[in-house]
């Protein structure tokens, strides 16, 4: 058997991304494994499924088996030992019920969930039929995305980083300032989530406000908000993956999420 490492560089933390490929690199696998990079981590990937999507459209996703997920997660674990896993679009509710079991099984080191249900441009990338590529309903995708995360991922998670639309449903109030982000916090750290973050881009205002709570106190980080008609693709993805890199380099977590929102906001900028 090949003895497992943390990193072919001592000094290069070893990370993993279970989550989606994007052909534009502009988010999913490829967004991700450019922050690791950048951020001097060692990237590792797991793909979920393949999508045919760019910044402005989404055309069609073709989710992976879970023998095929599993398989890949466990040629990776064959060399590498992870400190820090991030998923995103995972496709299927089986892929999260597999994230889960490595998880549980302590094998893919602390869980940090982008808890992704659409694109950018607005279509499903979790639903029961994904491996046809049809959604079913949204009432039902809802359901089935609400229940895989607040029942089975969150429950084992490290941090969870919603953003607005995505906090809405799993809390099941409608967020549309600080206190209601708050209040969405608190009824998802109930789940099990060790932290909540919630990414408050979508608010309206001269700041970008994000919330953090850690079942105690509630932290807000605040910067600048660009008020150009742009679609920033993939900033969910890119602010998880520098999160997950800066605390596998062994920041402390408001450290680590203060240098993450700094990276989305200069990554904005570009």
């Amino acid at each position: 058997m090949r003895r497992r490492v943390t990193s072919m560089h001592p000094s290069m933390p070893v990370v993993l991304s279970i989550a989606g490929s994007d052909p534009t690199a502009g988010a999913g696998i490829q967004a991700d494994l450019k922050v690791f990079t950048l951020l001097n981590t060692l990237g590792t990937t797991v793909v979920s499924a393949v999508t045919a999507q760019n910044s402005t459209s989404f055309g069609s996703i073709y989710p992976l088996s879970k023998e095929q997920v599993e398989t890949q997660l466990q040629t990776v674990l064959d060399e590498f030992n992870p400190l820090y896993t991030k998923t995103g679009m995972l496709g299927t509710p089986e892929i999260g019920e597999l994230v889960a079991k490595y998880t549980k099984n302590s094998l893919i080191g602390k869980l940090i969930v982008d808890p992704v249900l659409k694109s950018s441009s607005g279509t499903y990338l979790l639903e029961k039929s994904a491996q046809s590529g049809k959604a079913t309903g949204g009432g039902h995708i809802e359901f089935l995305y609400k229940n895989l995360y607040t029942k089975t991922l969150f429950p084992l998670s490290f941090i969870v980083t919603p953003n607005i639309p995505e906090a809405s449903i799993l809390a099941g109030i409608e967020v549309r300032d600080v206190d209601t982000m708050e209040e969405a916090a608190r009824s998802i750290h109930k789940t099990g989530a060790r932290i909540v973050v919630i990414t408050g881009g979508h608010l309206k205002g001269d700041q970008a406000i994000d919330l953090v709570f850690d079942g105690r106190r509630t932290t807000l980080l605040k910067d600048e908000r660009f008020q150009e008609n742009r679609n920033f693709h993939g900033t969910g993805c890119v602010f998880s993956a520098a999160l997950t890199a800066w605390l596998a380099r062994g920041y402390e977590l408001l450290d680590a999420l203060g240098m993450a929102k700094k990276y989305v906001h200069e990554y904005i900028r570009l």
